[in-house]
């Protein structure tokens, strides 16, 4: 029978780590470590190796969620591709991604020094310096949304600096122009912001 939302709730920690496996042969796991952290694991071969990836873990990974990608997984393998490597070139993209202040180094390297003049370049470095990386800097460059940039840009208008807020609301929309050219960013969140 089928793992139930019931079943894995009560499943408790023992002395040492053990995995359940649903039954039916659906290559649904379960791994429970002692300390009672609840992981969903999925068993399948790949090019005749046997592999083992993480579905997510139990309760932020409901029961339903983990069907839905145990269910994506088998479909990868389907089409000849090792879901396992997907996610873990993911998670490593998600793990080395730019932050804020890495996106100002490169922006301003690469960009500011070489194509603005050099009170231009002053001018954007001093703000970014000041204003931006203070706010966001150990962020990841590709997690600041419309509504961050929003909250940024009030609070700057709050303090009575309004043309200070337009100059970084034009600073911002480079900056997120030129992490769209380098493949920082899918998408400027900074694009059409008054």
């Amino acid at each position: 029978m089928p793992f139930t939302d019931k079943q894995v709730a009560a499943f408790k920690p023992k002395a040492s780590r053990y995995e359940i496996k649903e039954p039916g042969r659906t290559g649904l796991g379960l791994r429970v470590t002692p300390k009672g952290a609840k992981t969903w694991t999925f068993v399948y071969r790949h090019e005749g190796d046997q592999r083992r990836m993480v579905l997510g873990t139990y309760p932020k990974t409901p029961l339903a969620d983990a069907r839905i990608g145990l269910a994506d997984a088998k479909s990868k393998i389907m089409d000849g591709v090792d879901p396992g490597a997907i996610l873990a070139e993911e998670r490593q993209a998600e793990r080395t991604a730019a932050t804020i202040s890495e996106l100002v180094e490169e922006y301003l390297a690469r960009h500011a020094r070489k194509v603005m003049k050099a009170t231009t370049a002053a001018e954007d470095e001093r703000m970014l310096r000041r204003e931006i990386v203070p706010a966001w800097g150990k962020r990841r460059a590709k997690d600041i949304g419309r509504r961050d940039i929003i909250v940024l840009l009030d609070s700057i208008e709050d303090r009575g600096a309004a043309v200070l807020r337009n100059r970084v609301a034009g600073l911002l929309s480079r900056v997120f122009r030129f992490a769209l050219d380098r493949g920082v960013v899918e998408a400027s969140p900074a694009a059409g912001i008054r």
